[in-house]
């Protein structure tokens, strides 16, 4: 169209069809493939019939949330701050599994203390993730699989070692898949506007 508006051909073009998963990205997206395969094996009994208990319900919850992550970031059109609120609510989710799981087996003085101070950890770190950076999202994730879930599993304390090996693979892969998405997490936090 002479002398019309004409939007320039990468915008149309990132606004019709998604950006191309980058090699890290594809890497991350095979090991979220791999961590959903692993859960069907690792899961004793189904989860279905068992929902009412945290682990069950967290297994089936990781589950929906990479689903979810997977099918967001291949859309043409993404919101990234949804993205990052899923996993803030998982990142502060994940302590209170281990702590409904500890109160369900009538745990109680240290153990659950520990257990809830770990709500105030986590959850700080998904709420700087979700405001601040999306590095803390990184680290909080990464750091309940390995510090976390891999202290539990060894100490066999609180959750079955079949639910700490499970939480450990699911955190450490959706930590990696949070690192191949820092950029546009972080663009997402230069696009809002400042408070006034």
């Amino acid at each position: 169209m002479a002398g019309g508006l004409h939007w320039p051909r990468s915008m149309t073009e990132a606004s019709t069809h998604p950006r191309p998963l980058s090699g890290l990205e594809r890497l991350a997206f095979a090991g979220l493939v791999a961590q959903l395969v692993f859960t069907v094996f690792i899961v004793p009994a189904s989860p279905f019939g068992r929902i009412a208990e945290p682990i069950y319900l967290a297994a089936v919850s990781s589950s929906v949330l990479t689903v979810a992550l997977m099918v967001m970031r291949l859309r043409a059109r993404r919101d990234v701050r949804v993205e990052q609120l899923l996993l803030a609510l998982f990142l502060g989710a994940m302590p209170v599994i281990y702590t409904l799981t500890a109160v369900r087996h009538g745990e109680t003085g240290d153990v659950l203390a520990i257990e809830a101070s770990a709500i105030l950890v986590f959850g700080a770190l998904a709420v700087l993730g979700f405001v601040r950076s999306p590095w803390f999202l990184a680290a909080g994730i990464a750091g309940h699989g390995l510090v976390w879930d891999g202290s539990h599993h060894a100490a066999h304390l609180v959750v079955p070692g079949w639910y700490a090996i499970f939480c450990l693979v699911v955190d450490v892969m959706l930590a990696a898949w949070v690192v191949t998405q820092i950029r546009a997490y972080s663009t997402s936090h230069a696009l809002r506007p400042a408070a006034t």
